[in-house]
Formats: C-alpha cells, structure tokens, sequence
C-alpha cells in the first residue's frame, strides 16, 4: 500500500526527480525489510519520519485556520457558542436532577 502510493505520487508528479528527492525517505520506509533483510528491522522505524512529517503539514494547516479564525473574529462567535451548549447542558442537567424520581421515568 505504502509502495503504491509513492509510486502513485512519482508517476502524477511533473518534476519526477524533484518528488524523488522530496520522497526518499518515504520509498524506504515502505519496503517490507522484515520479509527481506531481518538484520535491518531498524529501518522500519523510518516511517516515523513520515509521520512527523504528516504532523507538520497539519499543524501549519491548523496555523492557517487559526489566523483566520481570528482574522474574521469567528473564534469569538465559537467560544460563545460553545459557552452557550455547555450552559444549557450544565442548567438542563442540574434541573433534571431537581424531578422527582416517578417523573423523570417517562423522559427515559
């Protein structure tokens, strides 16, 4: 699957020696060294690479939404929305436990 998608990437890529030298590191990580030289099991562990390169590209994305969030003030209108679903479930909450025991079984 891993191979699959390198080699799916390589071959949609424009600059073929550009994502290859981008991608390296991936093409290793997505040989299966177990199967083929077990001495070098190590060498799985450079998935991890990839990994944290995935983080990295969703923390800027969460950069990029986050100043724009606060650009358009939409932060302000989430917090208060927010505010006001945990209100209303706290006050719901506390004058639900206020009915009597015989009333509450029909609301079940």
């Amino acid at each position: 699957m891993l191979l699959f998608d390198f080699f799916y990437g390589f071959f949609k890529s424009d600059d073929k020696k550009q994502y290859f030298r981008d991608n390296w590191i991936e093409l290793i990580a997505s040989i299966p060294f177990d199967m083929i030289l077990s001495p070098f099991m190590f060498l799985r562990y450079l998935r991890l690479i990839r990994l944290f390169r995935i983080l990295f590209l969703v923390g800027e994305y969460f950069t990029v939404i986050g100043k724009f969030l606060k650009d358009t003030h939409l932060d302000e209108i989430l917090a208060v929305f927010i505010l006001i679903i945990i209100g209303s479930t706290l006050s719901l909450y506390l004058i639900c436990a206020r009915i009597p025991r015989p009333l509450r079984s029909g609301m079940n």
